[in-house]
């Protein structure tokens, strides 16, 4: 059941799958579906402005937020990890997380630059950059090579672009 980041779930069991999918078939413009960390609560009444489908994850109050609580109600069925994405029925796929694989290596890159300024004592503004309009972004000069990195290797030839 897991969708997404190695541990990422939208159900913890394809008992709340089957459930889901035969509370989907009955939706009308009158119900809402209510889903709690994947387990389906019901369909209720609702008027037509109203949304079809309501999501919470991760409701646990701090004691049982830790990681034994939390092993606990995920080994019970009652509680699963839906990461940013999973639980909530947003992944949609590489694009969805060009922002976020942007911005991860764009501060690996700041904080790398940093260390690399204060080894050499020069600041970036002394680098040679005519004829480059990328020359102010971190990334400028450096090749990447990675061994993917999950769905977030779909986005990284996008994020190169980007920096």
């Amino acid at each position: 059941m897991v969708t997404y980041g190695g541990n990422g779930q939208v159900f913890s069991n394809w008992a709340q799958f089957w459930l889901v999918m035969q509370a989907l078939s009955r939706l009308t413009k009158e119900l809402t579906l209510i889903l709690y960390s994947g387990h389906p609560l019901g369909l209720f009444p609702s008027p037509t402005s109203a949304p079809r489908l309501v999501i919470t994850n991760g409701m646990l109050v701090p004691k049982a937020g830790q990681e034994a609580g939390y092993n606990r109600l995920f080994a019970l069925g009652v509680s699963q990890y839906g990461q940013m994405t999973a639980g909530s029925y947003c992944y949609i796929g590489p694009q969805g997380i060009v922002h976020g694989t942007t911005l991860t290596l764009l501060n690996a890159l700041r904080k790398k630059n940093r260390e690399d300024q204060s080894s050499q004592g020069m600041s970036r503004e002394t680098r040679s950059s005519e004829g480059c309009e990328n020359a102010n972004s971190p990334g400028w000069g450096k090749v990447f090579i990675t061994s993917g990195l999950g769905g977030m290797s779909g986005a990284q030839a996008s994020m190169n672009y980007i920096l």
